[in-house]
């Protein structure tokens, strides 16, 4: 387990100082040692935290110390004391239980980025579900790998844990996203994850509380700018640009104009699709945008089928996603 630790990708260690980063080893080490105290350097309360938020972002396995104390030492120094939370042997059987949970992975390990990933969140959408309640260990992995729900952090950090298990790059992205229900801007967490060597977000919570009927990829592999549209980035992230592993474009379903969809739906209701998910692009944003897919998706079904239908149409304006239904 601690060699595990020791080698996945360490984001929020590379964005830090030097001395941030001898300060973050130190702590790190005192963590897996179950050490009661570490002495650091006096330093910033604001950069003790960073500091600390940098090791468990990075390392979801440290999720039985979530906070710390500290106190001075002497004039140059402070002694910070982690907060356990749960007793040194349940962790280690806790420990046993996650690195068995993980083993269910392996075999993704000889696969190429995209497959991976693509797994990884169907594996969250079929077995995981939000924590509406904020229950025991919600933010953390436990919560996933205990009770199957967990909020936005421990999504992301199981995420994470999953990616670091597979040999995929990514990080855990914390900012503000649009609450679907309120409409608020509100703390979150997502991931950033590297496909072929280039950055997508990913945001498997967003994916989750969609639907649960069926699988929803709207955050799947998205640009700063597609990301932007409901959600904050807050701090440093890589710049993520790179288009071609989003789902939608990676499946043939990004459409980028009227024409390009009409040949679309066309060819989904000759092959006798009656749901069809699909992503059109920004430019195609105009005032009535969901009452205009109905009228093409109208016109095809009833010049190729000519019989009786009704239709739904439910939309995700932010990513311009549909879901169109004819029944």
């Amino acid at each position: 387990m601690h060699d595990f630790i020791k080698n996945n990708p360490k984001y929020h260690y590379s964005r830090l100082n030097t001395e941030e980063k001898a300060v973050y080893s130190a702590i790190l080490r005192a963590l897996l040692k179950y050490q009661p105290e570490v002495k650091i350097p006096r330093i910033e309360s604001e950069t003790a935290s960073k500091i600390y938020n940098a090791i468990t972002q990075d390392n979801p396995l440290i999720y039985y110390a979530p906070w710390f104390k500290w106190t001075a030492f002497d004039a140059t120094h402070y002694i910070l004391k982690p907060d356990y939370i749960y007793e040194k042997s349940l962790v280690k059987s806790w420990n046993r239980d996650i690195l068995g949970y993980l083993s269910d992975f392996d075999k993704l390990k000889a696969q190429d980025d995209y497959t991976k990933e693509l797994a990884i969140h169907q594996h969250i959408l079929a077995n995981f579900s939000y924590d509406w309640d904020f229950g025991k260990n919600t933010y953390s992995i436990l919560g996933l790998i205990l009770y199957n729900t967990a909020v936005c952090e421990g999504i992301a950090k199981f995420a994470k844990l999953a990616c670091d298990y597979v040999g995929l790059k990514s990080l855990v992205v914390t900012g503000k996203a649009s609450n679907p229900a309120s409409g608020q801007m509100e703390g979150h967490a997502w991931n950033i994850i590297a496909i072929d060597g280039k950055p997508y977000h990913a945001d498997f919570t967003f994916d989750m509380c969609l639907t649960k009927s069926v699988h929803r990829y709207d955050y799947f592999n998205l640009t700063d700018a597609d990301i932007e549209t409901d959600h904050i980035i807050e701090g440093n992230a890589p710049q993520c640009t790179a288009v071609e592993c989003n789902y939608f474009v990676a499946n043939s379903l990004f459409l980028h104009n009227a024409n390009e969809f009409r040949a679309f739906m066309r060819k989904q209701v000759r092959a006798g699709n009656n749901r069809v998910l699909f992503k059109l692009s920004q430019n195609c944003r105009v005032a009535g945008i969901e009452q205009k897919i109905m009228k093409i998706v109208g016109e095809e079904f009833q010049r190729i089928r000519n019989v009786a239908f009704r239709m739904e149409v439910s939309s995700n304006l932010p990513q311009m996603v549909f879901e169109v239904s004819v029944l």
